[in-house]
């Protein structure tokens, strides 16, 4: 682009960034961890307070995906890839920051349904006795 002074000025490309869709995709993707979390939860308990202490465990797993995320090196993050937790933290920090493109909200998208999947499918004869 040249001005009247001559100068010519670089213009960036514009940047894949992600915008409102992608916290609506993120909270979708959220959500469904929730319903496979909910229904493990419901089927593995016998009664109440039996639910109450393994959603007190469950907090181990997520608050060690975002003490990684958060507390670890790059290098040392891998540990805590096994975890949907740590994808659905990611991806929510992101965007919170405004620092999310698509490539990274679909990576994170796709690790958190597809580890939701296969504990899923794992889990899905437990869930089918403790249905009947």
């Amino acid at each position: 682009m040249s001005l009247a002074t001559g100068k010519t000025i670089a213009i960036d490309p514009p940047i894949s960034r992600a915008n409102g869709e992608d916290a609506d995709l993120v909270g979708l993707t959220s959500m469904i961890l929730s319903l496979v979390v909910g229904f493990l939860q419901g089927i593995s308990s016998e009664d109440i307070m039996e639910a109450a202490a393994g959603v007190k465990l469950l907090f181990l797993p997520i608050a060690g995906s975002i003490a990684a995320y958060e507390l670890a090196a790059e290098n040392w993050q891998w540990t805590a890839y096994w975890s949907p937790f740590y994808w659905a933290y990611k991806a929510n920090t992101m965007i919170l920051s405004k620092t999310a493109d698509w490539g990274t909200v679909l990576l994170s998208t796709a690790m958190v349904i597809g580890l939701s999947l296969i504990v899923y499918f794992a889990s899905l004869p437990k869930l089918r006795k403790g249905l009947s």
